[in-house]
């Protein structure tokens, strides 16, 4: 039994280096140019808004703080599984008006039996300041300071749904013309540097990105399709 249980440890251990060198790889390899990244992330959102459960998302987009988009999330496994995803964070203010893009990367693993490599789109809608906070750090675990929960789906919030002040965070997943919430607690956000340079053409803090007037034709074409999911009458 004993010998065993070190084999059982040996296979185990074997499966977190495959999963670290996974995610190490999708890092090395994966990088996106940030201008890409937000063409991407519009038709996320709009394969997202013609989902017919996609009118819990826009009711709650109205309330948010901002908006967090990975065009691709990766998700690769054999047992235990890596996923990793390359997005940018949008601010809105009380107004309306929109702030940054902050480039961001996010690192996950999950467990239980699972195999194989699967894409898809991954959008968080950020309900307050404190889920705005979470993302100005570095290996930022979410679900620690501010909550994450999968999003509700359906074509309006129910009455019994506290979400105003329940979570701090909500995500979507899309995958094939399929729309859900998905839990993503325990996964880290990493600041995106590299593309935040090469985006602004200068090296500026997280802090300075969100609170920068959003610009550029690209980001620009995505707000407006933002404002008009959210503007009064829609769905």
């Amino acid at each position: 039994m004993r010998g065993f249980g070190v084999r059982k440890e040996t296979i185990d251990l074997k499966r977190i280096i495959l999963v670290v060198i996974i995610m190490v790889s999708f890092s090395a390899f994966g990088a996106s140019i940030p201008r890409d990244r937000i063409q991407k992330g519009l038709e996320v959102l709009k394969s997202l808004s013609e989902s017919e459960d996609s009118g819990s998302f826009i009711e709650l987009l109205r309330k948010s703080n901002g908006i967090v988009i990975y065009p691709e999330m990766v998700k690769a496994a054999l047992g235990f599984g890596g996923q990793y995803g390359e997005g940018f964070l949008l601010r809105r203010d009380e107004t309306g008006n929109w702030f940054g893009p902050l480039f961001v990367r996010l690192y996950g693993i999950s467990y239980g039996f699972q195999a194989g490599v699967q894409k898809s789109g991954l959008v968080l809608v950020i309900m307050n300041k404190q889920g705005i906070e979470g993302f100005l750090g570095n290996n930022v675990t979410l679900g620690g300071s501010a909550s994450i929960s999968a999003g509700p789906t359906g074509k309006t919030l129910s009455a019994d749904t506290d979400y105003k002040l329940e979570a701090a965070i909500y995500s979507y997943s899309i995958s094939n013309g399929l729309f859900a919430g998905i839990s993503l607690g325990g996964s880290i956000i990493r600041q995106d540097t590299d593309a935040d340079k090469e985006y602004f053409s200068e090296k500026l803090t997280p802090r300075e990105i969100i609170d920068r007037p959003a610009l550029g034709s690209e980001i620009e074409e995505l707000m407006n399709f933002l404002d008009s999911l959210i503007s009064p009458g829609t769905n």
